[in-house]
């Protein structure tokens, strides 16, 4: 937009240069005018190429203006960015004890243009947290972020999502996500059979092993099982 003088009129001829090329002179008209300004079009440089345009006015007399101008880059590719989570725990399983308190504490890094104060935003079971990137030392930034742990039960997946905006308004978006385990059921255990068939240990069972067995459940494979018998 080429923004006009108070005294210009209807009739007066704009000139125009765009990158030292002079344009076809543009007579002015009434409702150009009215609006103050002429919008004009011109082919956009490439990436980190830079428009400048200079104008004139000269009047039905003849007589020109002081020139004005501007310039500007075009810059439309937007920052990079990214963004990890790290395992919810230890072992990426979270068990009875680690969802006892009201949150769990959900971190990860981020990367690229990425700067401190931009938003994460976490969501679980379908609700959304979010908080700040923050410096962790060592030149790396990333994010602690408390999240529910009525969502965290409810569901099996962390998905992060962080945002940057670059000094010419250009915006990025990163995602990431952590596919977690739930181990929310106490282990069981059973003595499923009688001992020495009634309950009974006699004088010839007494000096032979015994088989005791069972059956367990929230347990994994390979486990070990403690027996107790008269205390020891």
């Amino acid at each position: 937009n080429i923004g006009l003088p108070a005294d210009a009129k209807a009739g007066d001829t704009l000139n125009v240069t765009i990158n030292g090329t002079a344009q076809p002179g543009h007579v002015l008209t009434a409702a150009e005018i009215t609006a103050g300004q002429v919008v004009l079009t011109p082919t956009a440089p490439a990436e980190g190429g830079t428009l400048t345009v200079a104008a004139t006015i000269t009047d039905v007399a003849g007589n020109t203006s002081a020139q004005g101008s501007d310039s500007a880059t075009v810059i439309t590719s937007g920052p990079l960015a990214s963004i990890t989570v790290d395992p919810v725990t230890a072992d990426n399983v979270l068990n009875i004890a680690e969802t006892s308190g009201a949150t769990v504490s959900i971190t990860g890094t981020v990367g690229g243009d990425v700067k401190v104060g931009d938003t994460v935003t976490l969501t679980v079971n379908g609700h959304n947290t979010t908080g700040q990137v923050i410096d962790l030392g060592n030149g790396q930034l990333g994010y602690n972020i408390a999240v529910s742990s009525t969502d965290l039960k409810a569901d099996s997946t962390v998905h992060a999502s962080v945002t940057t905006t670059d000094s010419h308004g250009n915006s990025s978006t990163a995602t990431g996500s952590d596919n977690y385990g739930l181990d929310l059921s106490a282990p069981t255990v059973a003595i499923a059979t009688t001992l020495a068939g009634d309950n009974i240990v006699n004088a010839a069972e007494h000096n032979q092993p015994l088989t005791i067995s069972g059956s367990t459940t929230g347990v994994e494979d390979g486990q070990k099982v403690d027996v107790v018998l008269n205390g020891t």
